[in-house]
């Protein structure tokens, strides 16, 4: 449950008491993120808002209700412990989510791509080197035990978040899981790499937005060249750690953190169907 709620809410990027407000001014805040990375003409500017405002009109009116029916099949099976198998199930209805986003993002990319000029694409892609670079160095200087000791707290803080206060029990479980996991950030750096590399082809030859379109979808769902490579290996090592974990702990779940848990849950489905009707009103007023 960690991995998945965490990543669901994550994909919304909304938290704490500014949960609406934030979340209705995503175009606003994409907009402007990416702003910081090069400055745009107002036409362009133009564009981008255009195609942010449909995707989070997309995303509010056919996401959401899927959110919140996902959340409700979980919340419906959580009195029983869940085993292996649907937790593998709802991590891979939670990655269809993330698809969803993936193709969404590269139909956005090939619109606004093609209009920057060769000087803002320049921009954009050292900006993005010189962060790779920082992101290399903080990788390199981590050690194995202290990735291991960082895995463990976020594991803990976001279970600690869904469930309430965890036993001891419970705590042993985290670190022993934590132990099992193998670092990912390296060959991340480098899929990330080689992806930016794809991208700057593809305008340096002046693709069209049909085909930088295609090219895009492929890329944000395969890493190229690489179908079956060390990063892969890994990330498939990790799913199925965090998946026994996951269903072994929600076998230890007493009545308090199963309350807890339905609460927290319960308040992600309420915001997720108000958000969702907000956009149902908005279409009729238009």
């Amino acid at each position: 449950m960690l991995r998945l709620l965490t990543l669901l809410v994550t994909l919304v990027l909304i938290a704490g008491c500014t949960m609406k407000a934030t979340y209705n001014r995503l175009d606003w805040i994409a907009a402007k993120y990416l702003g910081s990375y090069v400055e745009l003409t107002p036409e362009q500017q133009k564009v981008l808002r255009g195609q942010l405002a449909e995707s989070l009109e997309w995303h509010r009116t056919t996401q959401l209700p899927a959110y919140a029916e996902w959340l409700v099949r979980l919340q419906q099976d959580m009195p029983a412990s869940l085993s292996v198998d649907q937790v593998d199930k709802y991590g891979l209805e939670l990655s269809v989510f993330w698809s969803s986003l993936m193709m969404r993002l590269a139909d956005d990319l090939a619109v606004l791509l093609p209009r920057l000029t060769a000087e803002q694409r320049q921009a954009i892609f050292s900006r993005l080197e010189r962060e790779q670079a920082d992101q290399k160095d903080e990788v390199e200087a981590v050690s194995l035990e202290k990735q291991q000791e960082h895995y463990a707290r976020r594991l803990e803080k976001g279970l600690t978040r869904w469930l309430g206060s965890l036993t001891r029990e419970q705590k042993r479980l985290i670190p022993e899981a934590a132990n099992q996991l193998q670092a990912t950030e390296s060959e991340s750096l480098r899929m990330h790499v080689r992806f930016q590399h794809s991208i700057r082809a593809l305008l340096d030859r002046q693709a069209d937005e049909a085909e930088l379109r295609t090219a895009l979808r492929g890329l944000f769902m395969v890493d190229p060249g690489h179908p079956n490579d060390v990063y892969e290996q890994k990330v498939e090592n990790n799913r199925q750690v965090l998946t026994r974990l996951i269903s072994e702990l929600s076998s230890t779940l007493d009545t308090g953190q199963q309350d807890y848990f339905a609460q927290r849950v319960n308040k992600y489905i309420k915001l997720f169907n108000e958000l969702a009707r907000q956009g149902d009103q908005q279409q009729k007023q238009s």
